[in-house]
């Protein structure tokens, strides 16, 4: 009987507090769409890869007509389908020169690029003439190792280009001699980089959302024991607490930073910038803390305990920290066009655009003047937050 007394004292302990419970059954949950977000749908997937085409081929004078042939191979490539559906492998940009090239790729903007050679044409007229013995161009195709999908767009371009390649060779050498040679190359010094260089931005920026479920840990427990009741006695303004409990934890979210690349360094982390990186990326961090504490005060706001409160921080801070790409790249989700700029459904939350300037700026050395947009756009959202948190926080814990 005691046995069965206990269960039904524990049961009722835990069905007690409903929130608290449902936030533990939903949690799972949430982590299972998470994932299935991630890695899920593989089989069938009909995804649209946006990649840049630079064309620095010359063509081939023939009776006095300038033969371009490199044009239809980017015909091949930009009419290329999923099979058994109608939907495009690539969205193809016309890129005018290599520096545009580097650029793209490093701002995640296309997955891959081709480069085709100024002898393209000349090269299989010459071997159609039998001219040149062995004339074979070379096509070279650009991308992040890193990224997964560079990895499913190189091998997909790869194929299509060796069977545009074999149908060339059989049509105008009835032979198997080959036309076009496939180079593949990475950005920058990314080959000197591993998945841990690319993953450090990633886990800097989960740790600035798991301030999340320290802060609103710590002011529900405030509310819990009075404190909160007291500064109310004191003419204390809304404003007053929230900034008060801003700025710590901003000063906090640096130094965490700077911990965090220590330990990063220490076992190997690669980063370029030198020093300057460094200090850039600590303020990109702080920025990016403020859209953390005011999700911890909407948190608070919304819960009556501090186990509430604390799970529903897990509750966001996790899931968040994958659904802005701290740990895999994120599928093309477009929800608009804004100056001819596809926005993502997940640039919406300003821990993503957090994440986008730490990678430039650590992995590739770029300053503020490159990656401005985005610390705007994340100081912007996370403002936005701040000031709904002042609202929510003013109305259910100060009044």
């Amino acid at each position: 009987m005691k046995i069965f007394d206990l269960t039904k004292n524990g049961l009722k302990f835990v069905v007690r507090d409903k929130k608290n419970l449902f936030f533990l059954l939903l949690f799972p949950a949430i982590f299972m769409l998470v994932f299935g977000f991630a890695f899920g749908g593989t089989n069938t997937d009909t995804s649209t890869y946006n990649i840049g085409i630079l064309n620095l081929d010359d063509g081939m004078y023939v009776n006095g007509e300038n033969h371009m042939l490199s044009e239809d191979l980017i015909k091949v490539i930009q009419d290329a389908k999923h099979e058994n559906n109608e939907v495009k492998l690539f969205n193809v940009t016309i890129l005018h020169n290599e520096s545009e090239v580097n650029n793209l790729i490093q701002s995640e903007s296309v997955t891959a690029a081709i480069i085709i050679p100024d002898n393209f044409s000349k090269n299989i007229y010459s071997s159609r003439l039998s001219t040149v013995d062995n004339a074979s161009s070379i096509i070279t195709i650009k991308g992040n190792p890193n990224s997964m999908s560079y990895g499913v767009s190189e091998g997909v371009l790869s194929g299509i280009i060796s069977k545009y390649s074999q149908n060339m060779e059989e049509q105008i050498l009835g032979s198997s001699t080959r036309l076009v040679t496939i180079n593949t190359e990475t950005i920058g010094e990314t080959s000197d980089y591993d998945t841990f260089d690319f993953q450090a931005p990633g886990i800097i920026v989960f740790a600035v959302l798991m301030i999340v479920t320290i802060v609103a840990a710590n002011i529900s427990i405030e509310s819990e024991n009075g404190t909160l009741k007291r500064l109310k006695l004191s003419k204390m303004t809304s404003i007053d607490y929230i900034m008060g409990n801003l700025i710590p934890w901003m000063l906090i979210s640096g130094i965490q930073v700077i911990i965090l690349l220590l330990v990063a360094i220490l076992i190997g982390f690669t980063w370029q910038g030198g020093f300057n990186s460094i200090v850039l990326a600590v303020i990109t961090a702080v920025i990016g803390s403020i859209s953390s504490v005011a999700l911890a005060l909407i948190i608070v706001s919304l819960t009556k305990s501090s186990n509430q409160a604390t799970n529903l921080g897990v509750l966001f801070a996790v899931p968040l920290s994958f659904l802005v790409g701290s740990f895999f790249e994120l599928p093309k989700l477009p929800i608009t066009t804004i100056f001819g700029h596809t926005v993502q459904i997940y640039e919406i939350l300003p821990w993503n655009h957090t994440l986008l300037a730490l990678r430039q700026i650590l992995l590739y050395g770029k300053g503020i003047e490159y990656v401005s947009s985005d610390l705007i756009i994340s100081l912007l959202l996370g403002l936005i937050l701040f000031g709904i948190s002042i609202f929510l926080f003013s109305k259910k814990k100060l009044t």
